[in-house]
């Protein structure tokens, strides 16, 4: 096997190939992709109906997040554009509702 092709199958953080990886990415934002891996690796954790609490990827401790508001720096340094964690949010809610993925980033 050569170490091209090695490189290719090795996995990421998510369990994905590094080649998915890569055209995952080019389907949805960074922001998209990071939210995802949230998701996979269990770092959120629905309250309510209303809210989540979402681990930090760096281990930086917790964000409360809503539908529409989150408690981390880079949603209250862009004022209010859906950060990674309000992703992941929506995904959670989405997957527990059984909806269609298409409606996962809005």
């Amino acid at each position: 096997m050569s170490e091209t092709k090695s490189k290719k199958e090795e996995k990421t953080e998510v369990g994905l190939t590094v080649e998915g990886k890569q055209r995952l990415e080019k389907i949805l934002s960074k922001r998209s992709v990071k939210a995802l891996s949230l998701v996979l690796n269990g770092q959120i954790e629905l309250l309510s109906k209303k809210g989540a609490k979402v681990y930090s990827q760096n281990g930086g401790g917790t964000y409360h997040v809503t539908g529409n508001f989150c408690t981390c720096p880079d949603f209250q340094y862009r004022e209010g554009n859906v950060c990674k964690h309000m992703r992941a949010y929506r995904i959670m809610k989405s997957l527990k509702k059984g909806d269609k993925a298409s409606n996962l980033d809005r």
